[in-house]
């Protein structure tokens, strides 16, 4: 069986990412609308893949946007 490695990253490298706010991030996370976070012991961290799912994403609603 092939094992599936996940990168992690640290709340820095996911506002990187994505330019929000720290309290929006909570917010959309609070919703059900961004990826959520996982704990190992006392630090957070996401999944890499998740967040670069979720910005391929807001890239097509906004293509979808421009299209209509």
């Amino acid at each position: 069986m092939k094992s599936k490695t996940r990168t992690l990253i640290k709340l820095d490298a996911v506002l990187d990412r994505i330019p929000i706010s720290r309290p929006t991030l909570d917010r959309l996370e609070a919703r059900g609308e961004f990826p959520k976070r996982r704990h190992i012991g006392r630090l957070v961290f996401w999944d890499a893949t998740e967040i670069d799912q979720y910005v391929k994403g807001i890239g097509q609603e906004e293509e979808q946007r421009a299209t209509s």
